[in-house]
């Protein structure tokens, strides 16, 4: 935890105008888009033939299977393989 006396302006420019997208977001959406998991509550395909294909809702979003999708049924689409 910092303090506001702690802190000090600096001399460097980190990012240029130009850098800068002129797409306007809300601070929910960056958050959601930097997140590795993909924002707030549980991502679940809940299938029951092992995630072969773009059927799995997971696999059709580009994420990988976690516990919450199926329990202990094969996946094939799992950091596990």
């Amino acid at each position: 935890m910092f303090t506001r006396n702690q802190f000090e302006p600096t001399a460097t420019n980190f990012l240029s105008p130009d850098q800068v997208p002129d797409k306007k977001t809300s601070l929910r959406t960056t958050a959601i888009g930097a997140s590795p998991i993909g924002g707030q509550g549980f991502f679940h395909c809940n299938c029951q033939t092992g995630c072969e294909n773009d059927r799995c809702k997971c696999r059709r979003n580009k994420r990988v299977c976690n516990s919450k999708c199926h329990g202990s049924k094969s996946c094939k689409n799992n950091d596990n393989q």
